[in-house]
C-alpha cells in the first residue's frame, strides 16, 4: 500500500512530471562500501554511490535510486546532490554527523541539494524517509549548521525527520517548488523550516523545540522570508508545534 501512495506522491508532487514513469535503477550505498550500524565513517562511500547514481541518470536520461537499508550511517560531512532526477529513499535509517574533519560549504549541512542558485543543475529531487541527527550541541557546532539544505528547484520531502542541528532542520532558498509532506523537526538551534523560495509546501509536518540555542530569539517553527526568489506563494496545511516546558 505504502509503495502505491508514494508512486501517486510522486507524480502528484512533482507537477506532473514523468518521474515514476522513467527508467529507474537503485544503487544501495552498502554497495560502495557504507556499513551501518558499525563504527566505520560511511560519508565517502554515501557520495559514491550519489555520485554513481547521478551519472547513470545522466546518461539515460532516466531516474535513479539511492537506497539506504536500515540503520545508522556516520557522517563527518554534508552529502551533496547537485544532478537532477534522484531519489533518495533512507526508511528506517539514520545519517548521524559524529565528528567534523574539516570546515567550510560541505560542512555546513547534512544533506546539501545543490541547484541553480549555486551553479548547480539539481532538480527533480524525490527524499523519502530519510533521518538526520546532527548530535548538537555534543558535536562542534561549527558544522551541524543546516540539517536538509535544499537550493534546487522541484524538490519532494516525504517522511524525512531532522533533529538536534545547530541551525534550521529543513532549509529552502532561492528556489521554486518544494513540498514537505509528514516531515518533522526536532530540536533545531534555530527555526524548524526556513523558507525563502516560492511554491513551498509544508503539508501534514509538525515541528518540536525549536530554537533551543536562543531562547527569545525571533526564531520561529516555519519562519518564511523572501530571498533571491520572493515567497509570493507558501502553503500550510495540517502543522503541529509543540514547544517543551523544558526548551
Amino acid at each position: 500500500m505504502r509503495n502505491l501512495f508514494l508512486f501517486v506522491l510522486s507524480v502528484v508532487l512533482l507537477g506532473g512530471t514523468a518521474v515514476a514513469q522513467s527508467p529507474t535503477k537503485v544503487f544501495s550505498v552498502t554497495t560502495y562500501g557504507a556499513k551501518p550500524d558499525d563504527a566505520t565513517v560511511d560519508g565517502t562511500a554515501i557520495q559514491k554511490a550519489v555520485d554513481a547514481a547521478e551519472a547513470y541518470a545522466e546518461a539515460t536520461g532516466g531516474r535513479a535510486t539511492v537506497f539506504f537499508p536500515k540503520g545508522v550511517y556516520h557522517m563527518t560531512f554534508a552529502i551533496q546532490l547537485d544532478k537532477p532526477n534522484i531519489t533518495l529513499d533512507g526508511y528506517d535509517a539514520i545519517l548521524s554527523l559524529d565528528q567534523h574533519a574539516s570546515s567550510g560549504a560541505l560542512y555546513n549541512q547534512l544533506v546539501y541539494v545543490a541547484g541553480e542558485v549555486d551553479g548547480y543543475e539539481a532538480e527533480n529531487i524525490v527524499i523519502k524517509g530519510l533521518k538526520l541527527d546532527g548530535n548538537y550541541p555534543s558535536v562542534n557546532n561549527s558544522g551541524s549548521g543546516v540539517g536538509f539544505n535544499i537550493r534546487a528547484n522541484n524538490v519532494v520531502m516525504i517522511d524525512c525527520e531532522s533533529e538536534d542541528v545547530e541551525g534550521p532542520s529543513f532549509s529552502t532558498y532561492g528556489c521554486i517548488l518544494t513540498k514537505f509532506y509528514n516531515c518533522i523537526a526536532r530540536r533545531p538551534g534555530t527555526n524548524g523550516y526556513r523558507i525563502r523560495g516560492d511554491e513551498q509546501y509544508i503539508l501534514n509536518c509538525e515541528a518540536y523545540d525549536w530554537n533551543n540555542i536562543e531562547l527569545g530569539s525571533s526564531n520561529r517553527a516555519i519562519l518564511a522570508d523572501g530571498m533571491q526568489i520572493d515567497n509570493e506563494f507558501l502553503q500550510i496545511e495540517n502543522f503541529y508545534c509543540e514547544m517543551s516546558d523544558t526548551t
